[in-house]
Parts: C-alpha cells; sequence; structure tokens
C-alpha cells in the first residue's frame, strides 16, 4: 500500500499472498507472524509458519531501469522470495525475534533463536541454549553469508534490537540479562536481578542489587547523541539503560531509573511495543491499557551534594541545580551525561489491543494548496 497526497488515503498497489498449505509445517504452532523493514528501505522481510521468511526487494533510486518497461511493469519493489530459515543456516530453529541491523552495506538480519529446547527444571543439564546470527542477505542472488555467530546466550533470552550510531550493534534482552553484541560479535552482559547467576553460566557483570523484572521489558533506542535506551517494563517503571564507550568500543552499561510527570487520569499498563519520534518523542502501544506518547529530555547535572531533584520541585530548584548558560561552560559533568527527564503529553484511549506500530515518513513535507472551484457571482459563499 502506498500514500497518495491527493486523495489523503491509503491506496492498494500489490496484495501478495504467502500462506500456502505447502509450506504449513505438520505440527503448526500459534501464529508467529513478525513484519520487518530495512533501516534504509532496502527490502521487506515477513517470518510467518514460525520459520519461513517471504522477502520483497524494494527498488532503489540509483537502480538501472530498462528502456523498454511498460508503465505497468515500473513497480517499486521487485519480484518476492521465499526462504525457509534452516536455508539461511541450517542450525537455525524456534526463532525467538528478528531485526536488520544499522550500518551495513547490504541488508544484514539478525537472528535470536534457540536450537534446542530446555526449561527452567532442566537447567542443571541443559542451560544458555541461545544462538544469535547474524547473516547478509543478497537480495539479487537470493542468497545469504553469516557475518557472525553468537553461541551459548541465556536460555532465557527472548529480544533482540539494533542499535545505531554512535552505539552500534545489538541489544539482547532476557528475563535476567542485558547484553550487548557489537558489529565483531564481541558480547557484554549484565545481569540484572539475583536469579542471573542462577540460571546461567554465561559471563555476566553480575548486579543483583538492581532487582529488575524484564518480563515483558519494551525496549525503544531514544536516537539521541548518547545512543541510549530507555526500556518500558511491564509494572510501569522506565529505565535507561546508558552504554559507557572508549571510541566505538562499549566498555560498560549504566542503569537508571527514570522518573516521568504524568497528566492527572492517565495510567500506565503493560505495554506490548514502542517507537521513537523525531523531537524527543516516543510512542508506547498497549494491549491491555491507555497507549500513550511520551517526551523525554535530557539535562547535564552538577557535582553538588545535597540537592536534589523532585517532581514538585521549584524553579528555583532547578535553576541551583542547573545554572545558568554562563556558568555551564565551567560546569563539571558526571558520567553517563546527564539525567533523563519524562513527560506524558497525551494518550491514545484502548479501544482494541496495539500489537505493534510502525513510523511512516512523509513523501511531502508541505501541504499543497488547495484550489477553489469558481462561484457564480450570485451564488452564496460556500
Amino acid at each position: 500500500m502506498f500514500w497518495e497526497a491527493h486523495i489523503h488515503s491509503l491506496t492498494t498497489l500489490s496484495i501478495h499472498l504467502y500462506e500456502r498449505d505447502s509450506h504449513k509445517p505438520p505440527f503448526s504452532t500459534r501464529p508467529s507472524t513478525h513484519l520487518l523493514r530495512d533501516h534504509t528501505s532496502r527490502a521487506l522481510l515477513l517470518r510467518f509458519y514460525t520459520d519461513i521468511y517471504a522477502i520483497l526487494p524494494l527498488r532503489q533510486p540509483e537502480d538501472d531501469i530498462p528502456d523498454d518497461l511498460s508503465p505497468d511493469e515500473l513497480k517499486p519493489y521487485y519480484p518476492s522470495f521465499i526462504v525457509t530459515a534452516a536455508q539461511l543456516e541450517e542450525t537455525i530453529a524456534h526463532i525467538h525475534d528478528e531485526t536488520f541491523l544499522h550500518e551495513y552495506r547490504e541488508p544484514t538480519l539478525a537472528i535470536l533463536f534457540s536450537g534446542q529446547r530446555t526449561a527452567t527444571g532442566l537447567l542443571d543439564h541443559r542451560r544458555d541454549t541461545t544462538t544469535l546470527i547474524a547473516t547478509t542477505l543478497d537480495l539479487q542472488l537470493r542468497a545469504s553469508t553469516t557475518i557472525f555467530e553468537v553461541t551459548g546466550l541465556p536460555y532465557d533470552c527472548n529480544r533482540v534490537i539494533s542499535l545505531p550510531a554512535p552505539v552500534g550493534g545489538l541489544l539482547v534482552l532476557g528475563t535476567n540479562v542485558v547484553v550487548h553484541v557489537d558489529q565483531a560479535g564481541r558480547c557484554l552482559g549484565v545481569g540484572v536481578n539475583a536469579y542471573a547467576r542462577k540460571t546461567t553460566s554465561f559471563p555476566l557483570s553480575h548486579r543483583p542489587y538492581l532487582a529488575l523484572k524484564l518480563e515483558g521489558a519494551v525496549p525503544v533506542s531514544l536516537h539521541n547523541p548518547d545512543g541510549d535506551v530507555l526500556l518500558a517494563l511491564r509494572d510501569g517503571t522506565f529505565i535507561r539503560i546508558k552504554f559507557l564507550r572508549d571510541g566505538r568500543n562499549v566498555t560498560d552499561l549504566d542503569f537508571e531509573v527514570v522518573e516521568y510527570s504524568a497528566t492527572q487520569g492517565i495510567g500506565l499498563a503493560g505495554f506490548s511495543c514502542g517507537i521513537s519520534l523525531d523531537s524527543e518523542r516516543v510512542f508506547l502501544g498497549s494491549g491491555t491499557g491507555d497507549s500513550v506518547l511520551i517526551g523525554h529530555t535530557a539535562r547535564r547535572t552538577r557535582e553538588r551534594e545535597g540537592v536534589k531533584v523532585g517532581m514538585n520541585d521549584t524553579l528555583e530548584d532547578l535553576d541551583d541545580l542547573y545554572g545558568d548558560e554562563e556558568e555551564d561552560a565551567g560546569t563539571k559533568v558526571e558520567m553517563g551525561g546527564s539525567k533523563l527527564r519524562l513527560t506524558i503529553h497525551d494518550f491514545l484511549l484502548s479501544t482494541a489491543p496495539i500489537r505493534d506500530i510502525a513510523y511512516g515518513i512523509p513523501a511531502y513535507t508541505e501541504v499543497p494548496p488547495q484550489r477553489r472551484t469558481p462561484q457564480p457571482p450570485n451564488s452564496p459563499n460556500p
């Protein structure tokens, strides 16, 4: 589908059907369709029937277009094709999540899966069964090449997101762990509660004092200069993940509980999806309650003892903490750079569960002027 500005509506360009009985596995589980778009719009990818991928290459402005093509053949996409996960890598099975990576010349897909299943009661015999694979897709030859593979991740890892510059790489979330994987496959992991030490042998920096519960957590990359990630937890808590770097190498992860201010009457429930918008805004969709639009700002903090900031602080308190622009030149900044603050601006009433959301880039930034129909001299104004 594509947007037609002159009718202010969506128009169907093409319909693709992939759910054929020949592709359906004999022991089908619940539907787990997942639609992805490459970050530079080079391809669309649909996972269906658990482990089958339908790939739709998109035409690029710099592509060569034959002169003998008719207007009907000049479509914004190339013929799609279907591959199984085993064709990309024969060890792939029981897929948890996938995402396209940033900063690669070709579309590069990261797949998080468990080749061998386990359970909490079997951890003494079989643990750390999750694997992460990054593979480059050749859309012309319909082939793939594995770039790196990370094995032995904790069994409870279930979510992976790609991180843009300046951090780069991938962020893997589990129930008890957070792991950063860079472009070379090097890992840096943190155990965020007391259960991490008991459930995995993966090398981690254990911090049980954080006591975070990451079941159902929704990660959103804030696209700020520091490349932070916001975690929206199921209980309405917001966590900011800061990446401490030495150049492009991530040396540590820092976790900060973020305060927020909300309009009276807006409640927070578990979120199902999230996306970062322009102008320091984040939209969080919910399957159980109202969805919210959140604004985030970061202010530099000064190393001054005895000064605390709460949600009801006055302007004098804020000036005392942050100072004015003339004083900022001599202000010493703490490690991590700034303090993140959230403000809930608006909400979307829950009339149906929201499962996922995508951000569309408009083709026209300005509204074209509307034409006025000429009226007879004696006709009343419309």
